[in-house]
């Protein structure tokens, strides 16, 4: 069964630090707040946000919760919690997955909640798994939609527009599929996307696209406002296991709701190609000026020492020269795992883990950088995190070394037209936990 257990949000404010620059626009953040307390002491990782599109108080949260190695691998679990008040109190429900990875969240125009992760329920390999919540996560249902795999990486988006596809619910992922041939000739790489037009509870036929001879992953999809799902994807080794000297990023468009896609278009060739190294992240420009679905996307510099962040006028067909943004001239500072986000107000927002504070980055913090000029420029950055995060801690075991930056990804949401939430994996205490915090562009400063 799914278990639930109430949260309530701390109090303490700590101190918000600002930056200033753009005509007197600042950063400001508030507070630095625990999210996880209840449920086992495990290790918490890789954890995703959602906001209700149409209720801003109204945030998931999902993560893994990661045990101790049981044999090969990781054991680990997943869990999911829901604020109905902007973060200040939180509900858990743990959810029944075995061996479960990759957690995404999304919250569908109604309210209602959607949960997918890869993992095993019953003995059984199922792929993704997916619960909903007819109540935006306050329970979940038992028996979850199941999509074989074996995939990887798999992510949802939800179509806040009013196109064509109005109120899909999306998953992408990637999956290797064996053909005719013997040995690495007969894997074929493929990305792939499902369609559900009533919000999770059923999916339409999976569309398989072959985007080339080489192992690729499938990024964090995007829908313009026209209902256009654009799909981005990285390819980084030959089949037989050959790391290319670059890994390049590429964008896939569709018009027909998943049905077909258009050819790669070549984004860029500067992210980091070492590992462990996170996933170039993309958002999408939902605001009502002259920017909207603009596309941006940010990675880890090659030399880690910035983030990086390009920009599509032309619905992914040209994409800007990449600006570096972060340290302003700090040397070797080991940036990783950037989120991004654009506002209703257009303000691109960008936060990473950061170890510019620390001796040989045994430590690290969380940075946000902010634009409003669409990506052209940015404010300089402020620390979002009120204490270092060590994550070879003895508690954490070897989820310290598997995730130091807490997992490939973490979550960040635009929630206004000028502010934004953030909630990313912490180990200042020993153990990796889920902290959040709100951040405002602008005058006057952020909230709770």
């Amino acid at each position: 069964m799914v278990t639930a257990g109430v949260l309530l949000g701390t109090t303490a404010m700590w101190p918000m630090p600002s930056s200033a620059g753009q005509g007197g626009t600042g950063i400001h953040v508030g507070a630095d707040r625990l999210v996880s307390t209840t449920g086992p002491e495990l290790p918490l990782v890789e954890p995703q946000l959602a906001v209700d599109p149409h209720d801003h108080d109204h945030l998931l949260v999902a993560a893994v919760a990661v045990a101790p190695p049981a044999g090969n691998g990781f054991a680990s679990s997943c869990s999911v919690w829901a604020s109905f008040d902007a973060g200040a109190s939180w509900v858990r429900n743990d959810i029944p997955l075995e061996q479960c990875g990759d957690p995404w969240v999304a919250i569908n125009a109604d309210g209602s909640g959607v949960f997918s992760a890869l993992g095993n329920q019953g003995g059984n390999q199922p792929g993704v798994a997916l619960w909903r919540s007819i109540d935006g996560g306050r329970t979940w249902s038992g028996n979850p939609v199941v999509q074989p795999g074996p995939y990887d990486h798999p992510s949802l988006a939800v179509d806040p527009g009013n196109g064509s596809g109005s109120g899909s619910l999306w998953l992408v992922s990637a999956m290797p599929r064996r053909t005719a041939g013997e040995g690495p000739a007969g894997v074929e790489f493929t990305l792939t996307v499902a369609r559900s037009a009533d919000g999770g509870r059923s999916f339409g036929p999976t569309t398989y696209v072959v985007p080339g001879n080489l192992s690729a992953e499938a990024l964090t999809p995007g829908v313009l406002s026209d209902g256009t799902l654009v799909v981005p994807f990285i390819d980084h080794d030959t089949k037989d296991g050959r790391r290319l000297e670059r890994k390049r990023v590429w964008i896939m468009a569709s018009t027909d709701t998943g049905a077909s896609f258009s050819e790669p278009m070549f984004v860029t060739e500067s992210c980091t190609r070492s590992r462990p190294a996170s996933w170039p992240t993309l958002a999408v420009d939902h605001s009502a000026g002259p920017d909207r679905d603009r596309l941006h996307l940010a990675c880890e510099a090659q030399d880690f020492e910035d983030i990086l962040v390009t920009t599509s006028a032309t619905r992914g067909e040209t994409w800007s020269v990449p600006i570096r943004i972060g340290h302003e001239g700090i040397r070797n500072p080991c940036t990783k795992t950037p989120a991004v986000a654009v506002s209703d107000d257009g303000i691109l927002g960008v936060a990473w883990y950061d170890g510019r504070r620390s001796s040989f980055h045994q430590c690290h913090e969380i940075y946000f950088a902010a634009s409003v000029d669409a990506g052209r420029s940015f404010l300089p950055a402020v620390r979002v995190s009120t204490e270092p995060s060590c994550p070879y801690a003895d508690a954490n075991r070897d989820a310290g070394w598997r995730w130091p930056g807490g997992g490939d990804y973490f979550g960040m949401v635009s929630v206004g037209g000028r502010d934004f939430r953030l909630v990313w994996a912490d180990a200042r205490t020993g153990i990796y936990q889920l902290r959040t915090a709100h951040v405002h562009v602008g005058p006057g400063n952020a909230g709770g």
